[in-house]
């Protein structure tokens, strides 16, 4: 996806923008699909927020430069 979004709120439209995007007709989003989609998009979220402190250790050592870097060495 070259666009950037965001979103607070999953809904429906964000969900079939999103579909379209990905060149998915808006016609195969059913009830079925949205319940789906929201289920596996909590979870993905759930996971995140487990991992919290890991992603942010990560975050922190890729923006961090290395001692070795900031010397020159």
């Amino acid at each position: 996806m070259s666009e950037e979004w965001s979103v607070k709120e999953l809904t429906r439209d964000n969900i079939e923008v999103i579909a379209q995007q990905l060149g998915i007709p808006v016609e195969r989003i059913n009830d079925d699909v949205i319940s789906d989609i929201v289920y596996s998009v909590r979870k993905g979220v759930d996971a995140a927020l487990e991992n919290w402190g890991e992603i942010v250790r990560l975050a922190i050592r890729e923006s961090v430069p290395d001692k070795d870097e900031d010397e020159g060495v």
